[in-house]
């Protein structure tokens, strides 16, 4: 039997290449317990792209399975009815978030609403997209839409929530997020869940975990159902996740059909774009489609079988055929105010 030689400079070379990454992961785990749910620093990522100094230390932690009980609690972020509109539409991104109740003033509120029975009938969930961690974009999104001056939307409240992996699709710690969920939306009479991108996803497999009410409703728009085939124009940090990730992307089209599925009885609307990849990406949920458009008055929620008809639908937007549908087709038309209003008035017994 041949013993083995190993050169003393590559032993040490390992226990210091062993020390460093040691040194590394240490670093990694302080930054992880003591980071802050509304650090929206950036930094620079190899002098080759920019994201949040949160973003990375999530994403870093999730991999690693570091754990950050801290951010599960400031995950949550809920606008009431009362707070002026136009105080919290017209706040800077950095100060909107004081107008927001954080997880145990959230609690309290919702408690003390059920008991004396002041809270609104809806309750609008809105789940932040990817985007939110890797370049600081506000999770609170859609709040500007949903206050608008004479919207339906604007007589609820509002809770915006978050995956601070930005790369977990909201599968993190997932059964004590949505317990919370659970205990927040029991005492309205209806639920809408919104989101986009990453944010639909979330919504879609949230869903069924929530006992909803049969008036509500789950609005997805651009949902991500295969990671590992995004286009080049989408998150580059879904096709890293499917990487690192791939048991968790793999089944996450089963799971989004499972929990469309398991929705019932609320009301599903997928919406998306006819830019290619999404739309392929969209048609994967299997779901009955229909082909809508926006005129001039923003129009796009009524008529068409959009607002009625079966409980789910994929519904496919004429005329937008590259990504951002949100930011260049349904804010400016005002569409995606009326989408959102359609949900808050939508009664399930008008589908029976």
């Amino acid at each position: 039997m041949m013993a083995v030689v190993v050169s003393p400079f590559w032993v040490l070379l390992l226990l210091l290449f062993s020390g460093f990454l040691g040194l590394l992961y240490r670093k990694l785990y302080r930054a992880a317990k003591s980071i802050r749910i509304d650090d929206y620093t950036l930094v620079s990522v190899c002098n080759v792209f920019t994201m949040s100094r949160l973003s990375l230390v999530t994403k870093l932690a999730y991999l690693f399975g570091i754990t950050m009980p801290q951010l599960d609690r400031g995950r949550f972020l809920l606008f009431t009815a009362t707070v002026d509109p136009a105080a919290a539409a017209q706040a800077p991104d950095d100060d909107v978030l004081t107008h927001g109740l954080s997880h145990d003033a959230m609690l309290a509120y919702v408690a003390r609403g059920s008991r004396m029975q002041t809270l609104p009938a809806t309750l609008i969930i809105a789940f932040s997209g990817g985007a939110t961690n890797k370049i600081g974009v506000p999770r609170t999104e859609f709040l500007r839409t949903l206050n608008r001056a004479g919207s339906a939307s604007a007589a609820c409240d509002k809770l915006f929530v978050l995956d601070p992996t930005g790369m977990s699709f909201y599968t993190e710690n997932m059964a004590s997020f949505c317990a919370t969920l659970r205990t927040v939306a029991a005492p309205y009479q209806r639920c809408v869940l919104l989101g986009n991108c990453m944010g639909a996803t979330g919504a879609l497999l949230c869903a069924p975990t929530l006992g909803l009410a049969p008036d509500s409703s789950v609005i997805a728009f651009n949902p991500v159902v295969e990671p590992s085939l995004c286009g080049p124009q989408q998150q580059l940090g879904f096709r890293i996740a499917a990487l690192l990730k791939p048991v968790l992307c793999r089944g996450l089209r089963a799971r989004l059909v499972a929990a469309v599925a398991e929705s019932a009885p609320c009301r599903v609307r997928v919406h998306c774009s006819e830019w290619a990849p999404e739309l392929r990406d969209a048609r994967r949920l299997n779901e009955e489609e229909v082909v809508v458009g926006v005129d001039g008055e923003g129009r796009v929620a009524m008529g068409g079988g959009v607002g009625s008809g079966c409980r789910t639908r994929l519904v496919i937007h004429r005329g937008c055929t590259e990504h951002g549908m949100l930011g260049t087709h349904l804010r400016p038309s005002r569409a995606l105010s009326i989408i959102v209003d359609d949900a808050v008035r939508y009664t399930h017994a008008v589908d029976d």
